[in-house]
Protein backbone atom coordinates (compact mmCIF):
# COMPACT_ATOMS: atom_id res chain seq x y z
CA UNK A 1 0.00 0.00 0.00
CA UNK A 2 1.27 3.48 -0.88
CA UNK A 3 1.59 6.00 1.93
CA UNK A 4 1.46 9.76 1.61
CA UNK A 5 4.01 12.21 2.93
CA UNK A 6 2.19 15.53 3.28
CA UNK A 7 4.38 18.62 3.14
CA UNK A 8 2.89 22.04 3.87
CA UNK A 9 4.56 24.87 1.95
CA UNK A 10 3.56 28.40 3.00
CA UNK A 11 4.51 29.69 -0.47
CA UNK A 12 5.66 28.22 -3.79
CA UNK A 13 9.17 29.42 -2.92
CA UNK A 14 9.10 27.11 0.11
CA UNK A 15 8.71 23.94 -1.95
CA UNK A 16 11.63 21.66 -1.05
CA UNK A 17 14.37 21.25 -3.67
CA UNK A 18 14.09 18.55 -6.32
CA UNK A 19 16.74 16.32 -4.72
CA UNK A 20 14.73 16.25 -1.48
CA UNK A 21 11.44 15.48 -3.22
CA UNK A 22 13.19 12.72 -5.20
CA UNK A 23 14.50 11.19 -1.96
CA UNK A 24 11.08 11.37 -0.28
CA UNK A 25 9.15 9.90 -3.24
CA UNK A 26 9.67 6.14 -3.24
CA UNK A 27 7.88 3.15 -4.71
CA UNK A 28 5.86 2.99 -1.49
CA UNK A 29 5.41 6.69 -0.74
CA UNK A 30 4.05 9.68 -2.66
CA UNK A 31 4.73 13.27 -1.66
CA UNK A 32 1.77 15.64 -1.49
CA UNK A 33 2.67 19.32 -1.42
CA UNK A 34 0.02 21.48 0.23
CA UNK A 35 0.02 25.18 -0.73
CA UNK A 36 -2.40 27.88 0.41
CA UNK A 37 -4.51 29.13 -2.51
CA UNK A 38 -3.41 32.71 -1.92
CA UNK A 39 0.26 31.72 -2.31
CA UNK A 40 -0.28 30.73 -5.95
CA UNK A 41 -0.61 34.14 -7.55
CA UNK A 42 1.21 35.73 -10.43
CA UNK A 43 2.35 34.16 -13.70
CA UNK A 44 5.36 32.35 -12.21
CA UNK A 45 3.50 30.88 -9.25
CA UNK A 46 0.34 29.33 -10.67
CA UNK A 47 -0.37 25.71 -9.88
CA UNK A 48 0.27 24.80 -13.51
CA UNK A 49 3.70 26.45 -13.52
CA UNK A 50 4.62 24.75 -10.24
CA UNK A 51 3.65 21.36 -11.68
CA UNK A 52 5.55 22.04 -14.93
CA UNK A 53 8.67 23.27 -13.11
CA UNK A 54 8.76 20.26 -10.80
CA UNK A 55 8.06 17.83 -13.65
CA UNK A 56 11.04 19.24 -15.57
CA UNK A 57 13.27 19.00 -12.49
CA UNK A 58 12.10 15.46 -11.64
CA UNK A 59 12.07 13.41 -14.86
CA UNK A 60 12.07 10.16 -12.86
CA UNK A 61 8.86 11.19 -11.05
CA UNK A 62 5.26 11.88 -12.02
CA UNK A 63 4.20 15.35 -10.90
CA UNK A 64 0.49 16.08 -11.07
CA UNK A 65 -2.30 18.34 -9.92
CA UNK A 66 -3.52 16.69 -6.73
CA UNK A 67 -6.71 18.70 -6.45
CA UNK A 68 -7.40 20.83 -3.42
CA UNK A 69 -10.12 22.51 -1.43
CA UNK A 70 -11.30 26.05 -0.66
CA UNK A 71 -8.09 26.88 1.21
CA UNK A 72 -5.31 24.76 -0.29
CA UNK A 73 -4.00 23.41 -3.57
CA UNK A 74 -2.26 20.03 -3.73
CA UNK A 75 0.57 18.88 -5.99
CA UNK A 76 1.51 15.19 -5.97
CA UNK A 77 4.99 13.81 -6.64
CA UNK A 78 5.25 10.04 -7.25
CA UNK A 79 8.18 7.91 -8.36
CA UNK A 80 7.74 6.48 -11.86
CA UNK A 81 7.60 2.68 -11.84
CA UNK A 82 10.59 1.04 -13.31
Amino acid sequence: MTTLLRVTCPTASDIPPAYQLRAWATDDRHVVLRLPNDSLVGPSHTKETVVARLAAALPDCRVSDGGGDNLHELVTVARRPG
